[in-house]
């Protein structure tokens, strides 16, 4: 980088280097204008941060003349020459015969850190403690609640309540300690489980209360609700494991405290599945009810064609309900007397209940036949017409001891 020879006016009135001239001068040869360059720079000691340079035309000496005499001045002159031109921070006004300021470059050159910012980095201090001492101390009464997304939808509707009251709103913290308070202050007592005794003071097996069979095997286990006692085959209520610890039915799970019904009969007791939020359905009037089925067959869940069997069925009405409370007689869907031209029609439950003779005869191809008779065309009861009828009568006996869970 040169020092703006030229540039203070070489073809100005001043008394400049006139332009005719320039075309005479001869280039300097690669290494004279390196050897310049380098020493312009201050690349020669390492010691230059800024350099500010200040030119000056001359009006003595042709521009050829100068560079020749610049060439072969020695390194050692040329720096004695650097130096003695070099003005860190000049303050000096330029001449008014100057129309440029003069040419100023900077050069910028690594300097060890050592000893500067804190380099090099020191060692770090020891730890003044024993990893291997620290205890964890857990709070006194942990939250153990997490809320979910039915929680957080409640908490957005009481909070919109309570801003329009003018009232202080709840955070998730506050929801979550006093619902997990709640949980374990409370104590869910269901009745207390004992075995059937019949007039002798004989204990009885506890039969199904969907297909009133007492038999089991090791897949195919009865169980209790840790709640409400319901008892259930595996197979029948869709359990296809037993889960560890506390096991429930589906409408203590969803529904603990408030009674359901079903929407296929008037009854309110029976082992229940849930047919949508509002609406639940029992086991058995699903597998009598021939437009209803379970989508899922494992878990017996996703209940179908519910609507389909109140619309097709609407005509129907209960001649049991009749006559003890004809309000529910025309409710629900009901099913027909198996015997043929036969118009009777009856809930499943209203069916069982009453003692009609009700029977499920496998086909070998593994379909299944509904049977079901009217009183007027009852046919003659079997020994396992009779078995059957004694348990149901077991089954109700189990049914009139259920109740809701309490709260103490």
């Amino acid at each position: 980088m040169g020092r703006g020879r030229g540039s203070g006016g070489g073809a100005s009135s001043s008394g400049g280097i006139p332009l005719s001239e320039y075309q005479n001068i001869e280039p300097l040869d690669e290494e004279s204008l390196n050897d310049r360059t380098q020493t312009d720079q201050g690349l020669f000691d390492g010691k230059i941060v800024m350099l500010n340079y200040k030119s000056k035309a001359s009006k003595t000496e042709p521009m050829e003349a100068r560079a020749k005499k610049w060439a072969a001045k020695s390194p050692e002159e040329k720096v004695s020459k650097f130096n003695k031109i070099f003005h860190p921070q000049s303050t000096k006004k330029w001449p008014p015969t100057m129309k440029e300021p003069p040419v100023e470059s900077v050069a910028f050159f690594v300097h060890s850190t050592k000893g500067k910012f804190g380099m090099p980095l020191k060692k770090f201090p020891e730890q003044k403690y024993d990893h291997q001492r620290i205890v964890v101390k857990k709070a006194e009464n942990p939250v153990d609640y997490s809320i979910d997304e039915h929680d957080i939808t409640w908490l957005m509707r009481m909070n919109a309540h309570q801003a329009s009251q003018g009232k202080t709103m709840l955070t998730v913290a506050t929801f979550e300690h006093w619902v997990d308070r709640l949980e374990k202050n409370s104590v869910w007592k269901p009745k207390e489980h004992h075995k059937l005794r019949d007039e002798h003071g004989e204990e009885l097996e506890d039969v199904c209360n969907i297909c009133l069979d007492p038999d089991t095997s090791n897949c195919n286990q009865i169980v209790y609700c840790d709640r409400c006692n319901l008892t259930v085959h595996q197979d029948c209520y869709g359990i296809p494991f037993i889960p560890e610890g506390c096991l429930e039915c589906r409408r203590c799970v969803v529904s603990p405290a408030k009674r359901v019904s079903c929407v296929l009969c008037p009854s309110r007791t029976g082992a229940f599945k849930q047919v949508d939020h509002k609406r639940w359905v029992h086991v058995l009037c699903v597998i009598w009810v021939d437009e209803t089925h379970f989508g899922n067959t494992i878990f017996m869940e996703n209940v179908q064609n519910v609507e389909k069997a109140l619309h097709d069925r609407r005509a129907l009405s209960c001649m049991l309900c009749k006559q003890h409370d004809p309000k529910h007689a025309r409710m629900g869907a009901c099913i027909q007397c198996s015997e043929s031209k036969c118009t009777a029609s009856f809930h499943v439950t209203c069916a069982r209940n009453h003692g009609l003779i009700m029977r499920i005869v496998e086909l070998d191809n593994g379909f299944v036949k509904r049977f079901v008779w009217c009183p007027r065309h009852r046919p003659q009861e079997t020994e396992a017409d009779k078995e059957q009828h004694e348990r149901m009568l077991r089954n109700q006996k189990r049914e009139n001891e259920r109740m809701l869970p309490q709260i103490r």
